[in-house]
């Protein structure tokens, strides 16, 4: 992951810890000011156009193009979050919203927006890239070697 990637990424992690606070505490308005479109989202910014990496072509390419080198896109397979629970999650703030004014159901709503919230979060952060060992070289050191030391 590049370095531009990984700033988004936890850009991204960021805004959605916020997310998380404001579904568990907040107001929808406020949680909506937040908010759950493209250009409030790190990784979206770098990987969607018109901001994307990809300016300079023309609409139907850059379209094309949205998403790809995405590190959401390269664990689903999918392009605009499908296959994460970010849908789920917009389906749930409308619900919550709705309760919230009509002043029904509004614990349950905001339990269930809480729970997608915070899968969305998990699955963000575990698109962080684990170290791996360094692979050493040579013979050096004496004791024995692992196996990611062998050449």
């Amino acid at each position: 992951m590049d370095k531009d990637t990984a700033a988004a990424l936890e850009l991204s992690i960021d805004h959605w810890m916020r997310l998380v606070a404001l579904a568990k505490r907040g107001s929808p308005k406020s949680f909506w000011a937040e908010g759950l479109r493209s250009d409030t989202c790190a990784l979206c910014t770098l990987y969607i156009s018109p901001t994307a990496k990809c300016r300079g072509l023309d609409d139907e390419e850059e379209e094309l193009q949205d998403c790809i080198g995405c590190p959401v896109q390269n664990k689903t397979r999918k392009r605009y979050c499908e296959g994460t629970p970010y849908l789920e999650v917009y389906k749930a703030a409308l619900l919550w919203e709705d309760a919230f004014y009509a002043k029904e159901g509004q614990p349950k709503a905001r339990e269930t927006l809480v729970y997608h919230c915070e899968s969305e979060l998990e699955f963000l952060k575990s698109l962080r890239e684990i170290p791996q060992p360094k692979k050493v070289t040579g013979g050096g050191g004496g004791g024995p070697r692992r196996r990611w030391e062998l050449d």
